[in-house]
């Protein structure tokens, strides 16, 4: 005959709680390839803008002694750097910021990562910085302290003036492809990284 206390015993045991269930941060491969895409096409409107800009750049020096030619060519410059470099840089910005999100390659957990956005988000503060209705006064104000010419030359690698400075912009935007094919994990090691990738990342390409 069974105790008439064990039935109470086995109403008094606490259940096990059921743990809630864990964020998983993860796209699916289909995904992935989309906002894999969508970052190529981005970079490459940001590359073609760069260079159409060296174009205009060089065009615009050799039409120098003619006013309404340089005004044409600065408008087509203006419209380059709003229409096609602007939106390549944000559409970077949005798919990178998706992959650093969604999968385990972060943001500054690698070097090659870390570097992109820094690139990525200076070009988008400083285009934003000279293509806003405040590139007046932020002008004014770093002529007011000294810091016109660091300003100039700044802004001469954004939104090029001279074709010396769109080679730099298109140097610094190579730079940028360059890691993103060799991968370094430091600033110091550019070929060992394969077994440092995230699992299920290693064969995969950013």
């Amino acid at each position: 005959m069974p105790h008439p206390l064990s039935d109470l015993s086995m109403m008094a045991k606490p259940h096990p709680m059921k743990e809630p269930p864990k964020l998983s941060l993860h796209i699916q491969d289909g995904q992935q390839k989309l906002v894999k895409s969508l970052h190529l096409l981005a970079a490459v409107a940001w590359m073609g803008g760069a260079f159409s800009l060296l174009v205009l750049a060089a065009l615009r020096e050799n039409m120098q002694f003619e006013p309404e030619a340089v005004r044409v060519i600065n408008i087509c410059i203006y419209y380059v750097d709003c229409l096609v470099v602007l939106p390549g840089i944000i559409g970077c910005i949005v798919s990178g910021l998706l992959y650093s999100i969604y999968t385990p390659f972060g943001f500054v957990k690698y070097f090659w990562i870390a570097y992109k956005w820094l690139i990525s988000l200076s070009a988008f503060f400083w285009g934003s910085l000279f293509l806003g209705p405040w590139a007046d006064d932020v002008v004014a104000l770093a002529n007011s302290v000294g810091l016109g010419g660091l300003l100039a030359t700044i802004h001469n690698c954004v939104m090029p003036q001279t074709s010396w400075g769109a080679y730099a912009q298109i140097l610094l935007l190579s730079s940028v492809v360059i890691v993103s094919v060799y991968r370094p994990v430091c600033l110091w090691n550019w070929y060992d990284y394969q077994h440092v990738q995230p699992r299920g990342l290693r064969h995969g390409r950013r």
